[in-house]
């Protein structure tokens, strides 16, 4: 039976390479998360405008369009802090794409090790069966030819 001497080490990548999935995984929905963030105040900024543009057509107090465009001021602030958390969490998650690739490429390497090795031992083990048959063969050859050249017996 074929042992590979690195198979401690290969479970241990393929944990981590798993590990790393699951981290990519999280990345990816913290980022999907800030991307919906940022839609929402998206939405509501524009919606916002919206509301402002009707309110200057229906010629409300100065005032009120003031607070207007301080609310707009204050959304526009928080979309651009949300378009920077979105980058922050895209650079994380292209980190963490990069570290599974690492993993991954690390447990290759050990997977094409341990099928060289294993390809290597049945090589081994085809050429002791080969010679194991070849023995009792040429024992039986053997018998058979000391069989019949003492006829007597």
């Amino acid at each position: 039976m074929f042992k590979f001497r690195l198979q401690q080490v290969l479970e241990l990548r393929e944990e981590r390479e798993k590990a790393k999935a699951r981290e990519l995984m999280a990345a990816k929905e913290a980022a999907e998360s800030a991307r919906q963030a940022q839609d929402a105040l998206a939405s509501l900024r524009d919606n916002s405008r919206a509301e402002r543009d009707a309110a200057q057509d229906d010629a409300l107090p100065v005032g009120h369009l003031h607070q207007f465009g301080f609310v707009l001021e204050s959304l526009e602030q928080r979309l651009q802090h949300a378009g920077e958390h979105v980058s922050a969490a895209d650079e994380v998650v292209q980190g963490a794409q990069g570290a599974l690739n690492d993993a991954a490429r690390d447990r290759q390497i050990l997977d094409r090790l341990k099928d060289r090795h294993t390809a290597e031992w049945r090589v081994e083990e085809a050429q002791k069966d080969r010679l194991h048959m070849d023995a009792i063969a040429l024992a039986r050859f053997g018998s058979k030819r000391s069989n019949t050249s003492n006829p007597t017996q």
